[in-house]
């Protein structure tokens, strides 16, 4: 910076702004862009009125820079009149990408034809950027340009002002800006604030710059120009060996373990999808992944879990179980069995896993009688070929197991999280949340997840704000430090994080990956003591006047007593939480409120001001940042232990980058595919910082490969997990369908236990197969998850349509082009491909 202009901008720190020198610059173009999944290819250029509206309208203007002649923008201001407006705060930031004013008063777009500024095009048929982007990428310091937040100032007859960014106007001056854009900050007011635009020339918007002399003006600096990246060739995948002959017509025969048999037609659900419930091709056989005429033909790697399931086909009910005879050249695992329930849908379909005390269930006409077999292989077994034979009355069914060399971990490197709420003791009849019944049931539902390859995640505390009990330390004290007892605390999830709580199970004494702390805006400090009292009593009035007139950002409204309070609690926590044995366990502050619980349609429980899950405006944002830098600093990541930040984010276009980069783990919808460049550009996925794919599962009925693919698509999309939305059910979910019941009390059948779904083991076999991956990524550590998944693309489809009902629903992946051979295919493929590079 010159000499001179550091002389003025220090006096300008001191000194109230001079604006009777200020040159006056006018708007040459100007138009709206509106966000709205309505109007995204709308186009506003011909408007004499401008709609700044949240995240769902922004506006565009480009000033005329000739007065500026000779001189460089120190300070500036911009002058607009408006028809309406409720605008408290909004955003000036540099438009990063070129664009000409259209002629549009709210015209779509017509395909082929395409003109004018929409959410998705600059203008004709060119997107906002290069590598297709919409307007969110070059606006709002995405793109790394000048971002900032001015609080709205009122002036006369209808004029507002606010301060401009010099550094916008100085990009346009070098070449690296294209004007500016309006954003409105205070966006939970969803109010339509409306500004004239230039074609009102009596009201048009204008500038006020001041400026300093100049020659010449400051240079551009210059982008570094990147190395060209030096890439090798991947090892070629395997050839397989051709696909087994057509099984015999028998009747004891197999079908895969997460697989739907049709208890009358014999038809599986995998292979016929909407013609589920059809006769099978009795002269065709019943061939499948795991039955050939060589009869059930099963293999995976040491510590994986693989599955069948037995089917005989009889008029009547058997009489008796299947049993196994011995392994040759000993045993390879353990096996258990266990019998299908089926849910009465237009057609009926295996869902829930049950114990063989379970009589059959009875079911009209019913011919197909099937046992789900279970093996866990050995982290000690020896690779090669297993054989040995069922017997189920009087048929007999060969089996033949292959053990491949490699061996998945026991400590998970991706994840299924089963998200809920709330615990599980009621729907066993116990009322006392604290007793040994309610911490077994607890337990028990841990233990389901964590046989699964899963951790169950509920969260300690509702909207309302209560915390559960024993979800933290229990606070002694009113001042800002308060003592911190722990006992209840360790006493709930003390065998949890040590492992101890699984000392029987596949993955012996590894604890669960990660657990939610129950900080909120409710906890460890009253929100109560936030400083405003709306006079409004209506919702969403209430939230209208927080936004107006609330503290300006939220830190403003918490005494600092309330905030030394948090602090401190949260200190002693994460000291509490380093235990030694505790190591393994990443502990996870999830800010989950919504003020949409205040609306008495909600049940008026709602104690947030916020959106803290699915964050939308900018003061949910801030809320965001304020609570999180209540915990200190990022904790640690992928290693194990510690205080992590987690959010649940469906609009990642519109993360500052402060909150991206506190943030410690990215749980975000199906927005991610979209906008995974950008986000990786940020670190987030693959080999950066951990993100996860959140999403409702498949409802009962499809095929399970749909809820196994899930996992591999979240891989191969550069992410570390995936998060089925809500996975408890209830005693209703045996009789009728939901999406969200993963896991089923097993109170009906006497069983103080958690009862797993169909759609929970193909989730197991889909993170089996991402965990194979990642045994492949680590052994090319020159290549990227990208590659691989390009290599491995002819294997299998994973082509997917994210559906959703709206951008806070958790949606669901649908894949179109899955079958249960190319399933097979890629899972031999990857083994041997891994153990080729072994």
């Amino acid at each position: 910076m010159p000499a001179t202009l550091l002389s003025l901008a220090l006096l300008l720190a001191d000194a109230p702004v001079d604006w009777s020198a200020a040159v006056r610059c006018r708007i040459v173009a100007d138009t709206n862009v509106s966000a709205h999944s309505s109007e995204l290819r709308f186009t506003y250029g011909g408007r004499s009125r401008a709609r700044v509206k949240g995240i769902e309208m922004f506006y565009l203007a480009r000033p005329d820079l000739q007065p500026l002649a000779g001189r460089w923008p120190l300070a500036a201001r911009v002058w607009f009149r408006c028809v309406q407006q409720q605008l408290r705060r909004v955003g000036l930031s540099r438009v990063g990408a070129p664009w000409d004013e259209d002629a549009g008063h709210g015209d779509a777009t017509v395909p082929g034809v395409c003109w004018g500024q929409t959410w998705t095009q600059a203008g004709g048929s060119q997107p906002w950027t290069s590598t297709g982007d919409d307007l969110s990428a070059v606006v709002l310091g995405a793109d790394g340009g000048t971002f900032e937040i001015h609080e709205v100032q009122t002036a006369r007859d209808g004029w507002l002002w606010v301060e401009l960014p010099a550094t916008i106007l100085a990009a346009q001056l070098n070449g690296r800006g294209h004007g500016f854009c309006v954003s409105d900050e205070s966006g939970q007011t969803r109010f339509n604030n409306d500004l004239i635009t230039r074609e009102e020339r009596a009201s048009a918007p204008y500038l006020e710059v001041l400026t300093v002399e100049v020659d010449p003006p400051p240079a551009a600096p210059q982008p570094a120009s990147a190395a060209p990246a030096v890439k090798s060739t991947l090892p070629p995948l395997p050839t397989l060996p051709p696909e087994p002959q057509p099984a015999p017509v028998t009747a004891l025969w197999a079908a895969p373990g997460s697989d739907s048999v049709h208890p009358v037609q014999g038809g599986l659900l995998n292979q016929q999808g909407a013609a589920y419930g059809q006769p099978v091709d009795r002269s065709a056989g019943r061939q499948n992944a795991v039955w050939t005429r060589d009869g059930l033909v099963l293999s995976g790697a040491r510590g994986e879990t693989v599955s069948a399931q037995l089917v005989i086909e009889s008029p009547t009910a058997p009489t008796s179980e299947p049993e196994l005879g011995a392994w040759s050249g000993g045993s390879p695992g353990p096996q258990t069995v266990s019998g299908v329930w089926y849910l009465p849908l237009p057609q009926p379909v295996a869902e829930v896993a049950v114990p063989l005390t379970v009589p059959w269930q009875p079911l009209p006409g019913r011919r197909y009688w099937t046992r789900l077999v279970e093996l866990d292989i050995s982290p000690t077994a020896a690779p090669g070929s297993y054989t040995a034979r069922w017997r189920w009355g009087a048929q007999e069914l060969p089996m033949r197991l292959t053990v491949w060399r490699h061996s998945l971990p026991a400590r998970l490197t991706f994840q299924v999280s089963l998200n809920t709420y709330g615990r599980q003791h009621g729907q066993f009849g116990i009322t006392d949340e604290a007793s040994d019944a309610a911490l077994g049931i607890e337990r028990e539902y841990h233990r389901t997840a964590h046989r699964h390859r899963a951790t169950f995640a509920p969260l300690t505390y509702g909207q309302s704000g209560r915390v559960e009990w024993g979800a933290g330390p229990r606070l002694v004290g009113d001042g800002p430090q308060p003592a911190c007892d722990f006992r209840d605390f360790d006493r709930r999830f003390g065998a949890l994080l040590d492992g101890t709580a699984f000392a029987d199970l596949p993955r012996a004494g590894v604890p669960v990956d990660h657990l939610y702390l129950p900080f909120h805006e409710n906890w460890p400090c009253p929100v109560a003591e936030y400083a405003f009292r709306p006079a409004a009593t209506g919702y969403p009035e209430m939230i209208t006047e927080h936004a107006l007139r609330g503290p300006l950002r939220p830190a403003d409204g918490f005494s600092a007593a309330w905030q030394q309070r948090y602090r401190h609690v949260a200190q002693q926590f994460a000291v509490h939480l380093q235990q030694p044995a505790w190591r393994g366990t990443r502990f996870q502050a999830y800010f989950n409120n919504k003020y949409y619980f205040r609306d008495p349609a909600q049940g008026g429980r709602g104690t947030s001001w916020w959106l803290l899950d699915e964050p939308m405006h900018r003061t949910d944002w801030d809320a965001l940042e304020f609570l999180s830098g209540l915990l200190g600093g990022p904790g640690a990541r992928r290693e194990g232990g510690g205080l992590q930040w987690r959010a649940d984010i469906s609009r990642p276009q519109w993360m500052p980058a402060a909150v991206s980069e506190r943030l410690d783990l990215l749980v975000i919808s199906s927005t991610w595919f979209p906008y995974r460049r950008r986000l990786e550009a940020l670190g987030w996925g693959a080999r950066g910082k951990e993100a996860w794919l959140y999403g409702a599962a498949l409802p009962p009925g499809q095929p399970s490969l749909q809820t196994a693919a899930w996992c591999l698509r979240a891989w191969c999309g550069g992410l570390d997990g995936v998060v089925p939305w809500d996975s408890v059910g209830g005693d209703q979910n045996y009789e009728r369908a939901s999406e969200l019941a993963l896991l089923l009390p097993g109170r009906r059948y006497g069983q103080p236990i958690a009862l797993p779904s169909l759609r929970l083991k193909a989730l197991r076999d889909g993170q089996q197969e991402c965990e194979r991956l990642n045994l492949l990524l680590a052994r090319l550590p020159q290549h990227s998850r990208d590659e691989i998944a390009a290599a491995l693309a002819g294997v299998l489809s994973l082509d997917a349509e994210a559906r959703s009902r709206y951008t806070d629903d958790a949606g669901q992946m649908v894949f179109t082009g899955l079958t249960p051979a190319g399933w097979e295919r890629w899972r031999q493929t990857v083994a041997a491909w891994l153990e080729s590079a072994t």
